[in-house]
């Protein structure tokens, strides 16, 4: 995706705005165009993955439904987040996948094992983001109480499956608690 601006840190990036303060943050979030998405620049585990939607006067429309004062927002991410932020095109799913997650995008993770042959494929699984979750971080239940979760990806024909547990769709544990869509054989 392309990167729109960076908060924070040391290091700017060639050609990006590169703003420093919370006030030119919340100088940038006013006035950007939308929608964004926002993600500490360092880490993992989903940790200030935001999915900004609009921003009307001093307020940010977040992706999950929430909505925030653009100056609380920059704060946050100054005294959490000062390390660096980056503000990015927010990348849409196929609506196949959407209609699952919703806004916050699953990832694909492959995984591959090194054999004598070189690189070969292990495993695939499509990591689901929790309800109320804005990015598919690995922290445990979203803001809302859903489970994150994966699915394992057929290698054979690229859909969904549940690995060895029975493939009902009505099984609780294979409905997205985001949206409430079947989540096998998507």
């Amino acid at each position: 995706p392309e990167t729109y601006a960076v908060y924070g840190g040391d290091m700017g990036y060639p050609g990006i705005p590169h703003l420093r303060t919370p006030d030119e943050l919340e100088d940038y979030l006013r006035s950007a165009t939308y929608p964004l998405f926002g993600k500490a620049r360092a880490g993992s585990l989903g940790i200030g993955g935001a999915i900004l939607l609009n921003c009307e006067g001093d307020t940010l429309a977040l992706g999950n439904g929430q909505h925030v004062s653009v100056a609380a927002f920059a704060a946050e991410i100054a005294q959490y987040l000062g390390d660096g932020y980056i503000l990015q095109q927010f990348v849409r799913q196929r609506p196949e996948a959407e209609a699952s997650t919703g806004l916050a995008v699953g990832i694909l993770r492959i995984v591959t094992v090194l054999t004598g042959k070189g690189p070969e494929f292990y495993y695939a699984v499509w990591r689901l983001p929790a309800k109320g979750a804005m990015s598919d971080g690995a922290l445990g239940d979203g803001i809302e109480g859903g489970r994150t979760g994966a699915l394992y990806i057929d290698p054979e024909t690229g859909r969904t499956s549940a690995a060895g547990a029975p493939q009902t769709s009505q099984d609780p544990e294979f409905v997205s608690d985001v949206t409430g869509a079947a989540l096998l054989n998507v």
